[in-house]
């Protein structure tokens, strides 16, 4: 009995001893459980916290002037180019002047690359060494060039562009003539212009200026052309008023839309009521078209809208509340008085 009882007490024992080493080994694993999951949880924060200060360091977009097919004009580039100005001339050159000089001239730098146009090195020092050549001989084309702001490369780099742009101009010429009779009917025209010199005399000056006229308007309807297929984002203030200004249309609002649209009409009769003056771009027809082509192209086009010329703000839609349309007029008026 006592062999029992001791069998029976050492295999309750063992029992005992098992049920508190299993009671063990589970407290063990939940406390392992219970420090992965905290390991986890602070990881987890730790890699939002990263992200968010990785995101505030993302390299932000340079505040912009404008962009032209992904490239960046900025304030610094119109306030470069409106240093090297002559001062007496300086002062009739606005930003908004100075930038659409950029972007025209980026277009056809394009266009440019485009048909394999370039200048090479010896063409830009050839150029280079002319323009050091006609410096005085008491100073030097590197202390001219420091006045204005600029260095050696700046001067060479400008000179490489305007080798490219020759070019591209003189392969767009091709087929342009002025004929004699184009030539007679200008100095009959203007001879009394022209002081007392007989027609042979100066004609072969006429031939050269006509023909410049007509490359210039060539040029202008060329870049019209690449305006409106080019990606152009406009940012600068003041900008479209003075493109507007430039062809003629002295507005401060410009309005999109469609004959065809009722709720165009309906936006018409809003503007008319208030008493807005606007320039009409109808879209369904082209009418008004080239101020969209030369100045509005990077708003887009959208039925009806309406454009501050002043500001570049827009206000799309039929606007039904008068006191918002107002705002927006008001605000444009002012920005206009602030120019």
């Amino acid at each position: 009995m006592a062999e029992s009882e001791d069998k029976g007490y050492i295999e309750i024992k063992g029992e005992k001893q098992d049920t508190i080493k299993r009671k063990r080994r589970t407290k063990k694993k939940k406390n392992v459980s219970t420090k992965s999951y905290i390991y986890w949880g602070i990881a987890f924060i730790a890699i939002i916290v990263l992200a968010f200060l990785l995101r505030g360091r993302q390299p932000q977009e340079p505040a912009y002037a404008a962009k032209v097919n992904n490239n960046i004009i900025t304030q610094a580039d119109i306030n470069k180019l409106s240093s090297i100005l002559p001062t007496e001339i300086r002062g009739f050159y606005s930003d908004a002047a100075i930038l659409d000089q950029i972007i025209n001239e980026k277009l056809l730098l394009d266009e440019a690359a485009k048909r394999g146009i370039n200048a090479s090195d010896a063409e830009v020092e050839d150029t280079f060494n002319k323009l050091a050549y006609s410096i005085p001989a008491n100073t030097s084309i590197e202390d001219v060039l420091a006045k204005r702001g600029l260095t050696v490369d700046d001067a060479k780099e400008m000179i490489r562009k305007q080798v490219i742009l020759s070019k591209l101009t003189a392969q767009l010429s091709q087929g342009i003539n002025v004929s004699d009779a184009e030539v007679e009917e200008y100095y009959a025209n203007n001879s009394d212009k022209l002081g007392n010199v007989t027609l042979d005399e100066i004609r072969t000056q006429i031939r050269g200026f006509l023909k410049q006229q007509k490359e210039g308007e060539m040029l202008s309807s060329f870049i019209e052309g690449l305006k409106r297929h080019a990606a152009i984002d406009i940012r600068l203030k003041g900008y479209y008023s003075y493109c507007a200004s430039k062809m003629g249309v002295k507005k401060e609002f410009a309005f999109y839309y469609s004959d065809n649209c009722y709720i165009c009409l309906e936006m018409k009769k809003s503007l008319d009521k208030l008493g807005v003056d606007y320039y009409g771009i109808e879209t369904s027809t082209g009418k008004g078209g080239k101020l969209y082509d030369n100045c509005l192209s990077s708003i887009g086009v959208e039925v009806p809208q309406l454009v501050c010329l002043n500001n570049g703000q827009v206000l799309k839609g039929w606007v039904k509340d008068s006191s918002k349309l107002g705002t927006f007029i008001n605000e444009c008026k002012q920005a206009g008085m602030k120019a």
